[in-house]
């Protein structure tokens, strides 16, 4: 078999396999191209503003354990997703490496998002929550 042949297979099955994921029991509309990107039900943690030096981030809800993140580079975005964290309500406290503590409390609102597209499947369930610091 030559090269282009089993390159010709492959090309097949994956497309066999992105059409295949694309279905629900209704198949979507002949136009729509869905991609294989999985996603998670969860919550992402964004700190915006300005920071001078690394941060350590603790987020906790009532009754489950507290999550953290570091963020050592000033210079890069500071952000986190906690998948199958899913809380109602939630505190979040950044406290920089110049001794200075922001804490904020937020009631999340959760969003259905498609990213293989909106007629295609999975949805999952997720919000963002951001501390200016």
């Amino acid at each position: 078999m030559k090269i282009s042949d089993v390159l010709t297979h492959i090309l097949g099955a994956g497309l066999l396999m992105g059409i295949t994921a694309c279905t629900n029991n209704t198949p979507p509309p002949p136009s729509t191209v869905c991609t294989l990107i999985g996603c998670e039900n969860g919550l992402a943690v964004e700190i915006a503003g300005e920071r001078t030096g690394a941060v350590d981030v603790t987020v906790e809800t009532a009754g489950q354990d507290a999550r953290t993140f570091e963020c050592a580079d000033p210079n890069q975005p500071c952000r986190n997703f906690f998948g199958g964290f899913m809380p109602s309500e939630v505190t979040v406290t950044v406290r920089a490496s110049d001794g200075s503590v922001s804490t904020e409390s937020f009631t999340p609102t959760y969003e259905t998002t498609y990213p293989n597209g909106p007629d295609c499947p999975p949805g999952c369930e997720q919000a963002t929550v951001t501390v200016e610091v």
